[in-house]
């Protein structure tokens, strides 16, 4: 349709037009044509309007499907900054909330909807829960492989969930990396359900002793490993060898609590290679309340590389090449990713 405006004048002028055809002021035949010419330009304004610039693709406001979320934020303080700030890539982060209402509230009974979701609302992140709402209170512990962990500025990422129709949204393996060759996190029923989370999986194949499961731990649930010969047993795997000397670095850690006030010679992790040597062992030795990594190159005899934590309960944390670590879990190839 005409707009109104324009088809009054269009009308005036060709009024006037005709007008002057009459009064013999301009010739008819000239009259004809401009007043036609007026009138298809008038039509023109609404029927050949110009293109109005494309419009950008709005950005992503919401991650689909889901009703709720939380923002979920890393302070960069707590990322290291030794010797110069340095952003992580691809690291597990340990996400802990604690009692709920509304995660508990909206979120499946056993926690398949609950999805860790960059800030673009799409990129979807790799997570693992290691407990979900045990104590009925919406507490959660989830490892969750952020992209990218900035040093400088705070990190941010969504928690979502409220998504009654979606199966279980973990992907443990994608979480660990290569550079992981073993990462239990002891929160199984049974002691021979042990599973490693890594790709490889080396999980549990023995038991020898007596355990209490299903007890709190630093991160949701652990093993009290209850007799001074138990122990559990994982078969021989060159995922988890090592060789002082050669120029892969391996990552022991593990968080352990020593129940004996002057240490118990007890330990939390080790992997020997008979006939060859080549050990390595985290462990609190006999008189003291320290945690020692012990490493040896090939032999009894061999060089021998020691570094001692700060107390009986530490989170133990040491590696070949003296950086440092966090969570319960072997690594190789890349210290700094510990």
């Amino acid at each position: 349709m005409i707009p109104l405006l324009t088809l009054i004048v269009v009308g005036i002028i060709v009024t006037i037009i005709s007008l002057l055809a009459y009064w013999k002021v301009i010739d008819f035949k000239k009259a004809i044509v401009v007043a036609t010419a007026l009138i298809l330009a008038g039509a023109g304004i609404q029927f050949l309007p110009l293109p109005n610039p494309p419009t950008p693709p709005a950005a992503s406001t919401w991650y689909s499907g889901f009703t709720y979320r939380k923002l979920i934020t890393i302070n960069h303080s707590q990322v290291s900054s030794d010797p110069s700030p340095d952003n992580l890539t691809n690291f597990p982060v340990l996400v802990y909330i604690s009692s709920d209402s509304y995660l508990k509230a909206h979120a499946q009974t056993d926690g398949d909807d609950i999805v860790f979701v960059a800030m673009d609302n799409e990129t979807k992140y790799n997570s693992e829960k290691e407990m979900w709402n045990i104590t009925g209170n919406g507490d959660l512990y989830a490892w969750v492989n952020v992209t990218t962990v900035y040093a400088t500025v705070d990190t941010t990422f969504w928690l979502y969930y409220g998504n009654a129709s979606v199966g279980n949204q973990d992907n443990a393996t994608g979480v660990w990396d290569n550079y992981y060759v073993g990462v239990w996190h002891m929160n199984e029923s049974d002691p021979l359900d042990i599973e490693d989370s890594t790709s490889y999986n080396n999980d549990v194949t023995l038991v020898s002793g007596t355990f209490v499961t299903d007890e709190y731990g630093v991160a949701g649930y652990c093993v009290n490993i209850t007799g001074s010969t138990s122990y559990l047993s994982i078969n021989d795997a060159n995922s988890l060898s090592f060789i002082a000397g050669d120029d892969i670095p391996l990552t022991m850690e593990a968080w352990g609590k020593n129940a004996e006030s002057g240490g118990g010679g007890n330990t939390l992790i080790s992997k020997y290679l008979t006939g060859t040597g080549g050990e390595w062992i985290l462990y609190n030795p006999t008189g003291s309340e320290k945690f020692r990594a012990y490493f040896r190159d090939s032999s009894p005899s061999g060089t021998s590389i020691y570094r001692y934590s700060e107390n009986n309960k530490c989170r133990g944390d040491v590696d070949s090449s003296a950086h440092g670590g966090r969570g319960c879990k072997v690594c190789r190839e890349s210290a700094q990713r510990g």
